[in-house]
């Protein structure tokens, strides 16, 4: 006489099921968090080994925007981890993925997505060849900001 479970098969097989379910966005889902991550983007704040550069490093100019397409581009590319031009999608709702053009899966890089307010930050932190820590945080810029000279 067995002592397997035949419930438990397809218990587990349930809990799969479920759990792979949760991790994937409808279309209508992934098309509002597209929209919603979509535009330009501009270091506000930078913190390199634990002090503060935001100030000591023109930032202005650093640009990433990303379009509604899932391609972005990156300007002025100084002291950030990514400097190609690529292609980005979303991991769960709160992780934004940039992939280079040409680039190996080792050079896939995140950022985190948090919620401040009504407005949106992204969270980026790498490490560079030199042993220094960054740690950015980028709000997109509104229209309004863009025209300005």
């Amino acid at each position: 006489m067995s002592n397997r479970n035949p419930n438990r098969n397809l218990m587990a097989a349930l809990l799969l099921a479920c759990l792979t379910g949760a991790c994937t966005q409808s279309p209508k889902q992934n098309e509002e968090t597209f929209a919603r991550y979509a535009g330009e983007w501009k270091i506000t704040k930078a913190v390199r080994n634990l002090d503060d550069i935001t100030n000591g490093c023109d930032f202005g100019r650093l640009l990433i925007t990303l379009n509604k397409d899932g391609s972005y581009t990156v300007e002025k590319t100084a002291l950030f981890a990514v400097t190609r031009n690529g292609v980005w999608t979303t991991k769960q709702q709160n992780i934004i993925v940039l992939t280079p053009h040409g680039a190996a899966d080792k050079d896939v890089y995140e950022m985190q997505a948090n919620a401040l307010g009504d407005s949106v930050a992204l969270i980026a932190n790498f490490t560079t060849g030199s042993d220094n820590t960054y740690h950015y945080i980028l709000k997109k810029i509104a229209s309004k900001e863009k025209a300005k000279p």
